[in-house]
């Protein structure tokens, strides 16, 4: 049978809708087949689905008379578990975005949890080990509360009263409740969720289940600043599709999961546990561009280097290396302090006597032992890592690599001078070199200013063994 009569009916539906109030209709609700559904979805679910944002531009902010600019629209997918039983209420959610550039890009991996009223966080640590602790509110050092914040199944606060129905199968839910769900599933999409919603559409199956919706937003008008000082007026409007299922079994302390263990990934093992201890030399090259245009040099070095006692830290941007000869500007070694009996380490940097001496410009990193300083090796595991047979490369999914980094897994955090580096981190490659040695790895990042999208990466190289000794005479000159 053709499903067109089907998406006629739709669209004839979505036309009542709109036209109609919702209390013209509550006379004509059934009942029975809302609060069946409504108890399955109360209990738990998994729904997933795709969210559309259009885009139309107008000439100022009176938002009344539009510029002569094509519509754009921009995708998002998602997948929301909602768990509400007796021994487990929470929830696990995923949001990803599309860019312009048609290339996928996570927003939201999260597995949340209610622990006697505060937010509980369980995740995969860079051990492919679950850890589970409670949130924090960096603003105020409490506890965050589960119930007052958009962690709450949204079907709890819903009941039959708050549908109406159009002919078999097919009701509407008021602006209020959808609204609701709206914006405790997508408020950290678009402030757009948090105005009205147009309209909506939900289909119950003959077994009492909500299977699909869909829902549009009301215009949301903002005034976006551009990189050059200008400003844009924009009205958006979003479309979002939803299809359920497990309705009354939602698992969402099961969702997340360790990984498995990949032979094709055991080679690194070895390594990562000799590195753990070795004498070392670190270099970072930073390459960035933007869009799909070719690459801007981007020459920007970081070099550490690693004895077992000390730590050099240099910085420069030529490109030949091979002209540096001597300390620059940016140099510093952490150290112990000269008659000190503490294994502590300190920054030091060189006066221009030639000195080296205590510098209260890197105060943050005052007080730690030699090996609170070392990228973490040993404690990685290699069961996180994917092998890619075409490339020959080992690498990360992206949710591993969104934080693997920032934990200091292969280079401590202060070797990396962009913060965007660490918000947009989605990809991270492992390479060998023909002694099965570890030679390199590159990570990547986007940020999507809306005009552009710049994308970096960094090529980070390693040396290690017995052989590596500190540059520049450093080791006399420390003396």
């Amino acid at each position: 049978m053709s499903k067109k009569p089907i998406i006629l009916s739709i669209f004839s539906l979505f036309l009542l809708i709109s036209g109609c109030s919702n209390s013209n209709n509550t006379d004509i609700r059934n009942d029975e087949t809302l609060n069946s559904a409504i108890s399955l979805m109360r209990k738990g679910y998994k729904v997933s689905g795709v969210i559309e944002e259009k885009s139309r531009f107008y000439k100022d902010d009176a938002f009344t008379s539009l510029i002569d600019k094509e519509e754009s629209s921009l995708f998002y997918d998602f997948s929301f578990i909602y768990e509400n039983k007796e021994r487990y209420v929470g929830l696990d959610r995923k949001i990803y975005y599309t860019d312009r550039l048609n290339e996928r890009h996570m927003m939201v991996d999260e597995n949340l949890y209610n622990d006697g009223g505060k937010v509980g966080i369980r995740y995969l640590g860079y051990e492919n080990q679950i850890f589970e602790e409670n949130a924090i509110d960096s603003s105020t050092g409490n506890y965050i509360s589960y119930g007052a914040n958009e962690f709450l199944n949204p079907f709890l606060m819903i009941d039959s009263s708050d549908f109406v129905s159009y002919g078999d199968n097919f009701y509407a839910l008021n602006n209020q409740k959808i609204s609701l769900i709206l914006t405790s599933m997508f408020s950290m999409v678009s402030k757009a969720f948090s105005s009205n919603v147009d309209r909506n559409l939900i289909e119950i199956s003959p077994d009492n289940k909500i299977t699909t919706m869909v829902a549009y937003t009301s215009e949301y008008k903002e005034k976006v600043a551009n990189p050059d000082y200008t400003y844009s007026y924009v009205g958006k409007v979003f479309k979002i599709n939803f299809n359920f299922s497990s309705q009354g079994e939602g698992e969402a302390r099961n969702a997340l999961i360790k990984y498995e263990n990949n032979e094709k990934c055991d080679v690194l093992r070895p390594i990562f546990d000799v590195m753990e201890d070795s004498k070392m030399n670190i270099k970072r090259v930073n390459h960035t561009w933007y869009d799909d245009d070719p690459e801007v040099p981007s020459y920007e070095t970081i070099n550490l280097y690693y004895d077992k006692e000390k730590i050099y830290y240099q910085v420069y941007d030529l490109v030949n290396e091979d002209e540096i000869d001597g300390v620059t500007a940016s140099d510093f070694l952490l150290m112990k302090k000269k008659g000190s009996t503490s294994n502590l380490l300190y920054p030091h940097v060189r006066s221009y006597d030639g000195t080296w001496s205590v510098s209260g410009a890197y105060s943050s990193l005052f007080g730690y032992t030699y090996y609170d300083y070392l990228p973490i090796f040993k404690d990685v595991s290699e069961d996180l890592f994917k092998y890619d047979e075409e490339g020959n490369f080992f690498y990360l999914d992206e949710f591993m690599a969104q934080y693997w980094l920032t934990d200091g897994c292969f280079l401590p955090s202060f070797a990396v001078s962009e913060a965007g580096f660490f918000d947009y981190l989605n990809r991270v490659e492992v390479y060998l070199d023909s002694q099965n040695r570890l030679e390199k790895v590159i990570c990547g990042y986007y940020i999507d200013f809306g005009l552009n999208i710049c994308h970096s990466t960094y090529e980070i190289f390693y040396k290690y063994g017995d052989y590596i000794k500190m540059p520049y005479n450093i080791d006399e000159e420390v003396k």
